[in-house]
């Protein structure tokens, strides 16, 4: 049986097996193909999920730049949804093309892990079939669910075979600022364990910057229409294209960036105070790109992880190889 790691988020989504990684945005939409099929790319893939095309899909990129209609969700109930299942399908689709049998390793926000991790596993097990491209899949899949930002902590300690690669980390205690799109989540570990009272979600996440920068743009050019992650793309770069030119707008990121980076601040050190009790903290998450250099900044022992959008997954993939071995 194999493992794959998976870390459906709210604006991306990242699967991983062994040292294959696949990452898209968090989208799907309508399948309307193009007829320009002499163009470079590979074309779309459509996930099936039953009979007809109202079940049919394009997913990530694809979906943003050619769906006439797009569905991108935030709330917590999605799981329950056909994007959901969509993105899941695709994400294990790209990983393994043929389909068979898995242990899936995800995650929950801190605060939804209690209540909905059964829900998750009974959505995840069993047998799941639909098609890719027309092609019939079939998935008999077990699961692991965890604790969203413990994927970073299992990123940092163990290595790809599922054993420690740095015994005296695992000893020790751990802050995670996962950044995502719609939470932050905080974790604190404790030789590996979970310190409840100094873990919890927040509404606050990367939507919310790019949310308020596109409020920004729009307002200065009120003639420019954008879509959320073509806005999230700006908010990385400070840069936006206008009639063919790259167009500064570091006045219109920062002052949001900064507002969100002093919220999650103040919210972490409601409970770790300066954080002197700490041996490490871990920034990670789609967010880290946009602000966790800035956060790193307030605390001396904190680190940006290495590809942090996709560390969760990575350590959700070495933590099911972990488990294998015990």
């Amino acid at each position: 049986m194999k493992t794959i790691g998976v870390d459906i988020g709210y604006y991306a989504t990242k699967a991983v097996c062994g040292k294959k990684v696949v990452t898209f945005p968090s989208v799907a939409g309508t399948p309307n193909v193009s007829q320009l099929v002499h163009g470079v790319g590979d074309g779309e893939t459509i996930i099936n999920l039953g009979i007809g095309d109202s079940y049919k899909y394009i997913v990530g990129r694809d979906a943003i730049l050619k769906s006439r209609s797009t569905e991108r969700r935030e709330e917590r109930e999605w799981i329950t949804s056909h994007l959901w299942k969509v993105l899941f399908y695709h994400a294990i689709s790209q990983l393994e093309p043929e389909g068979g049998e898995f242990r899936i390793v995800t995650g929950l926000p801190v605060d939804y892990f209690s209540s909905d991790h059964v829900m998750l596993k009974k959505i995840v097990e069993g047998l799941h079939k639909f098609a890719v491209n027309d092609k019939r899949l079939e998935l008999r899949l077990s699961s692991i669910v965890t604790m969203q930002p413990f994927g970073a902590v299992c990123n940092e300690i163990l290595s790809f075979d599922g054993n420690l690669k740095n015994k005296s980390l695992s000893q020790s205690s751990i802050g995670v600022i996962d950044i995502g799109g719609k939470t932050t989540n905080i974790l604190t570990v404790d030789q590996m364990a979970d310190i409840g009272a100094q873990s919890f979600s927040t509404d606050t996440g990367g939507w919310d910057i790019v949310r308020a920068v596109k409020t920004s743009i729009q307002e200065k050019f009120f003639d420019y229409e954008l879509k959320d992650h073509e806005v999230a793309e700006i908010v990385a770069s400070k840069t936006m294209k206008r009639f063919g030119k790259d167009v500064d707008v570091s006045d219109l990121v920062e002052p949001v960036t900064d507002s969100i980076t002093r919220e999650i601040v103040a919210l972490t050190t409601q409970v770790w105070g300066n954080a002197s009790g700490l041996d490490k903290i871990f920034i990670s998450g789609g967010g880290a790109n946009l602000i966790g250099e800035t956060i790193a900044d307030e605390f001396p022992h904190a680190v940006v992880v290495s590809d942090p959008e996709v560390a969760n997954a990575k350590g959700y993939y070495k933590y099911g190889k972990f488990i294998e071995k015990i």
